[in-house]
């Protein structure tokens, strides 16, 4: 991924809304994490995307995926 790519996802990650937000939170099924697990379906360009993201607190949260909708994560 370039830096152009990297910047876009970033946008598109502090773009999202309430509306986005199809599934959470859930916890974690990875015990070595703690924290919610939050899915979004946003829209970019002609694309509906896939996000899911792990909040750990208020300070912290980290992306663990992105890519087309359905393509390769279960989506319930």
């Amino acid at each position: 991924m370039n830096t152009i790519e990297g910047q876009i996802i970033k946008d598109i990650i502090r773009g999202l809304t309430v509306e986005d937000c199809f599934a959470g939170p859930e916890e974690d099924k990875n015990p070595n994490y703690e924290g919610w697990i939050f899915k979004f379906n946003p829209m970019f360009e002609d694309t509906q995307l896939y996000i899911k993201i792990r909040i750990e607190n208020i300070e912290k949260s980290v992306c663990l995926s992105v890519h087309e909708f359905g393509k390769y994560d279960e989506v319930n």
